[in-house]
């Protein structure tokens, strides 16, 4: 049996800080402080469960009985779409990839808010946990 494990969001970005970068521009990102980080619609249980939701497990990874964090860094922009989305820290490339399929299908988040109630962009980074229940079975 396979089971998702995930870990509660967690947001990490230069403390107290987000882009006010223009949504067309290709300059640079600068930040500036922010009064409320970016969140999932519904927070960390509707997160939760549209991982679960979307979830394929791939076949490779239960073969090879492989599990870990795999660590997603994106920027959630000031109209809330994650962009930018990359691996922070890899675990397998099969997991690796699972993991930014999912993250580049969800929904809009919901943005920062500047010191003037303002939408920004902000980086995030958050685990994503794979662990098998039971080990794959062996082949014969």
């Amino acid at each position: 049996m396979i089971a998702l494990t995930l870990s509660a969001l967690v947001l990490i970005g230069t403390p107290s800080c987000a882009s006010k970068q223009n949504q067309n521009s290709k300059k640079p990102i600068t930040f500036v402080p922010v009064t409320v980080e970016p969140s999932f619609k519904g927070g960390p249980t509707k997160f939760l469960e549209f991982i679960g939701n979307h979830i394929d497990y791939p076949q490779e990874a239960i073969e090879q009985g492989l599990e870990g964090k795999v660590y997603i860094r994106a920027i959630v922009k000031a109209n809330g779409r994650l962009t930018q989305v990359k691996v922070a820290r890899s675990v397998a490339p099969s997991l690796d990839k699972e993991a930014i399929r999912l993250v580049k299908k969800m929904p809009k988040w919901i943005p920062a808010k500047g010191l003037k109630g303002e939408n920004v962009a902000r980086p995030i980074t958050f685990p994503i946990t794979f662990r098998l229940l039971s080990p794959p079975k062996a082949k014969k």
